[in-house]
C-alpha cells in the first residue's frame, strides 16, 4: 500500500473515533457523547461533523482546559497520529487557520496565506526566531508542505474543508524554516 493510500485508510479509522466529553449538538442541543464523530446525531439526523465544524471558531478563543480545548486535542492527536506529527503540530496549525482567516474576514484562504498565518501565529507565539524555528522543527514543521499535510489531514478528517481547486501541491515551496523569518522578527501588535 503506498504511504497515501496508507494515510487515507488511517484517516478512515480516525473518523470512526468516539466522543468522550459533553458536547450539544448543533441542531438540537442533544448530547452526543459516545457517539462517533462520522456518525449522525440521533435526534435531529444533523452530521455530527457539522456540530464540530461549528465548534472550530470558538477553539482558538475557548479555554484550553475546557470541554471545547480537550476535544480540540483530541481530534488533533487522531489527525498527528494519521499524518506523522506531534499533535503541537497539528494543533498550531489550527491556530495558524484561525489567525489566516480571522485576517481576511473568515473567508476561505489560500496555501499561502495560511502559511502567512502561520508566519504572525508564530512571532505572537514565541519569544524569537531560533525558539520559534527549534519549537516548529521539533511539532514537523519545517516546510510549507508539511502545514499543507496537516491540512490535508484535517480534511480528510472532516475537520476542515477544501475548496475547487484546492491539492496539498498549493502548499509546494512556500517556506521553510531557513526563509520563514527572512523578513526578521516583528513585534506582533
Amino acid at each position: 500500500m503506498t504511504d497515501a493510500a496508507t494515510r487515507g485508510a488511517q484517516v478512515i479509522e480516525a473518523n470512526h473515533f468516539s466522543i468522550d466529553i459533553d458536547i450539544r449538538c448543533a441542531g438540537c442541543e442533544y448530547n452526543l457523547r459516545g457517539l462517533t464523530v462520522d456518525s449522525r446525531c440521533p435526534e435531529c439526523g444533523m452530521p455530527i461533523l457539522e456540530t464540530l465544524r461549528s465548534l472550530a471558531q470558538a477553539f482558538v478563543h475557548q479555554d484550553q482546559a475546557g470541554s471545547l480545548g480537550k476535544l480540540r486535542r483530541q481530534l488533533a492527536t487522531k489527525v498527528a497520529a494519521v499524518v506523522g506529527v506531534p499533535r503541537d503540530g497539528v494543533l498550531f496549525v489550527m491556530d495558524a487557520l484561525g489567525v489566516a482567516r480571522r485576517r481576511h474576514d473568515n473567508r476561505h484562504v489560500t496555501a499561502r496565506e495560511l502559511c502567512d498565518g502561520l508566519r504572525e501565529r508564530a512571532m505572537a507565539y514565541f519569544n524569537d526566531i531560533d525558539e520559534a524555528r527549534d519549537l516548529l522543527a521539533e511539532w514537523g514543521l519545517r516546510t510549507s508542505e508539511d502545514v499543507g499535510r496537516i491540512v490535508f489531514g484535517l480534511i480528510s478528517a472532516g475537520l476542515a474543508q477544501a475548496a475547487e481547486g484546492d491539492s496539498e501541491s498549493n502548499f509546494d515551496g512556500l517556506f521553510t524554516l531557513d526563509n520563514l523569518f527572512a523578513s526578521g522578527w516583528l513585534d506582533p501588535e
